[in-house]
């Protein structure tokens, strides 16, 4: 089986390269706006997109920034490794919690995508891309990824990570938030072992879509369980506003025979 990966060195690319490196043949690709074709035809193969811009979500400066560095790359990868592949897989990883948050409702491949933010503007235009190639192709709404702190990682752009690095530390967590608003958690390694099961999926699959998280969990609930692994320095001021979503993913389960493991205790 051979898995090219975008995003390889990454917090999640590098943990599904250890994950998968003694059962499959690993290739990395480069992800920049002039994307070169790495690609050879397989009986067995996969891409794995988890690359995406460096520029932080909310710094373009135009749509047109936006584009030339996430969506038109994503296309000539796909239509590059399709064209060798065409009985191949290309698994992308989207974003549950910027097109599918809200208030007070659960989610799951029914409910209608609504960006928030361009960034998540760039990753439904990436998904309906996906629609049009021609091989076989899924897509992982994919809820917030935690678990950097246990592979030795820095990874502070997720308030699991980041409150867990802070622990028994000087470093004082400025927090500004309801505590009841509710967060769906996936931990990296769950995440790692479906993209394998996807790839390992002998079968034929045409267009997939599927929600993907594992424990849903208040804001309290987090800063509960973080806290009682340490010393958690945290200002806190309470936000009136308040976000409860949650994840119903019955579908990827049953599809993959997949179930989370990690859970935050």
């Amino acid at each position: 089986m051979m898995i090219y990966v975008t995003g390889a060195s990454g917090f999640v690319g590098s943990e599904f390269v250890n994950y998968v490196k003694h059962g499959a043949s690993i290739t990395p690709v480069s992800y920049r706006r002039e994307v070169t074709d790495v690609f050879d035809s397989h009986e067995n193969a996969s891409l794995v997109h988890l690359g995406w811009s460096t520029t932080p979500r909310d710094k373009y400066d135009t749509i047109a920034d936006a584009i030339n560095n996430d969506v038109l790359p994503s296309k000539q990868l796909f239509d590059m490794f399709a064209a060798k592949n065409p009985n191949g897989k290309i698994i992308f990883t989207s974003s549950g919690g910027d097109l599918l948050s809200g208030h007070d409702r659960t989610v799951d491949e029914t409910t209608p995508p609504v960006p928030k933010t361009l960034y998540g503007e760039c990753k439904l235009q990436v998904e309906n891309i996906l629609k049009t190639v021609n091989c076989n192709t899924t897509v992982l709404r994919v809820s917030n990824v935690w678990g950097g702190k246990n592979l030795g990682k820095e990874r502070k752009n997720g308030l699991v990570d980041k409150l867990i690095a802070a622990l028994d530390t000087d470093e004082v967590i400025d927090l500004y938030a309801n505590l009841d608003t509710r967060i769906d958690l996936i931990h990296v390694s769950d995440l790692c072992s479906l993209l394998a099961d996807i790839c390992s999926t002998p079968a034929a699959m045409p267009h997939q879509t599927f929600v993907v998280g594992a424990q849903s969990l208040t804001i309290k609930q987090i800063l509960e369980r973080v806290a009682g692994h340490g010393a958690l320095n945290l200002r806190l001021r309470t936000s009136e506003k308040m976000h409860y979503t949650h994840i119903e993913n019955r579908k990827v389960r049953s599809t993959f025979n997949w179930s989370p493991k990690v859970f935050l205790t």
